[in-house]
């Protein structure tokens, strides 16, 4: 996961504050199937989702025990120009949080 957004803030008596943690995940999705791609043309419309993440080592994120990291999602297909390419689709999840997304193993490692 990439390191988060932050901006620092000076307050009175030498003393820092900190914004809330900007977050961004890129993806690449090579399943350009129907499902996916009425999904990924949805994302067009400014909507917040809930979405979880699974690391390859079966690492699951999500925004707490009984919920999804709340944010946006914005992707886009992507057509090469070689035919021995694959179509992809790419895009970015953003949430915004004060804290790192609560971790657990993968129930479907």
């Amino acid at each position: 996961m990439p390191e988060p957004e932050i901006t620092e803030i000076a307050t009175s008596g030498d003393r820092k504050a900190y914004s809330s943690r900007q977050y961004t995940l890129n993806f690449t999705i090579d399943e350009t199937n129907d499902t996916n791609y009425s999904w990924m043309a949805m994302t067009g419309c400014n909507t917040n989702y809930q979405f979880w993440f699974e690391t390859s080592d079966g690492i699951l994120y999500t925004g707490g025990p009984d919920s999804g990291l709340e944010g946006t999602a914005v992707f886009h297909q992507i057509i090469p120009r070689l035919r021995t390419e694959l179509v992809t689709f790419v895009g970015t999840f953003k949430w915004q949080a004060y804290f790192a997304p609560y971790r657990i193993d993968s129930p479907m490692a």
